[in-house]
């Protein structure tokens, strides 16, 4: 019996093991934790909610994240690596050219890819299977931090002598309109904005900075872009948006967030 005994907790501690061994190679975790945000307006509310879905552990310097239907491509200084959204696999990864990738988007079903030196900036362009397919040289003083294509424009963040700006683009890369943050926006991210996207469904303009564990949901009016309100998500650095669904970074993970917005009309 005594022996029997001594076999099962061998067993047990055998089976143990081996459950942590797989958890702390591909850790995806349920979580529950949930924000909101309220956005007043004069004409209605809207109850933005942000819910931990999951988080996958990666283990990688992550400048940037760009989310397609089924993949995830983490962008680091020279390399892009490829998971699957499902679970958090890395399927692939390349080493490119290039030695300052930051961040980027899908657009057309291409990669852009923000190649950030300072007065020397390039948008670098790779299709899903990360083959290079071509070099947007921006002529700009100063460093391009990320890019986002909404409403049939090119936009960039532009850091040039500690001064930030939102640029819209002609359709040839050169600077059509610079907008201006209010500079409670500018305080709250220093040293500046790591990254920021547009969230498709409202048209509002979701910010994130260095080191910083706070999302600012902000709007463009008259030419500046106005801080509405903040959100203590946890994830610094990097987001990427798919339809109502927000990625970001907390350390080496990946982050998974349901983005949820109700408008309520007040009485």
């Amino acid at each position: 019996m005594l022996i029997m005994h001594k076999y099962k907790l061998y067993l047990l501690f055998l089976i143990l093991f081996i459950c942590l061994l797989f958890t702390n190679n591909k850790l995806i975790e349920p979580l529950s934790i949930t924000n909101h945000a309220i956005i007043h307006s004069s004409q209605s509310e809207t109850i933005y909610t942000f819910t931990k879905l999951k988080q996958y552990c990666i283990n990688k310097l992550v400048n940037g994240i760009i989310v397609t239907g089924k993949y995830l491509y983490i962008i680091s200084n020279n390399t892009i690596t490829i998971y699957l959204r499902v679970n958090g696999i890395e399927i692939y990864n390349k080493k490119t050219d290039f030695n300052h990738l930051f961040s980027g988007i899908m657009y057309n079903n291409l990669l852009f890819i923000v190649n950030k030196i300072p007065n020397n900036n390039s948008i670098i362009i790779f299709n899903l299977k990360l083959d290079y397919i071509n070099n947007i040289n921006i002529d700009l003083h100063g460093e391009l931090l990320w890019i986002d294509y909404y409403n049939n424009i090119w936009w960039g963040c532009l850091k040039k002598n500690n001064i930030i700006t939102l640029i819209e683009f002609d359709n040839e890369w050169y600077i059509k309109k610079q907008l201006y943050f209010a500079k409670e926006i500018i305080n709250r991210l220093k040293p500046y904005i790591f990254n920021g996207q547009f969230h498709r469904q409202s048209g509002l303009l979701f910010l994130i900075g260095l080191n910083k564990k706070e999302l600012l949901i902000t709007t463009i009016s008259n030419n500046k872009i106005k801080l509405i309100t903040i959100v203590a998500i946890g994830v610094t650095n990097s987001i990427s948006m798919d339809n109502n669904h927000l990625y970001g970074i907390y350390n080496n993970k990946i982050v998974l967030f349901r983005l949820e917005f109700n408008n309520i009309i007040p009485h």
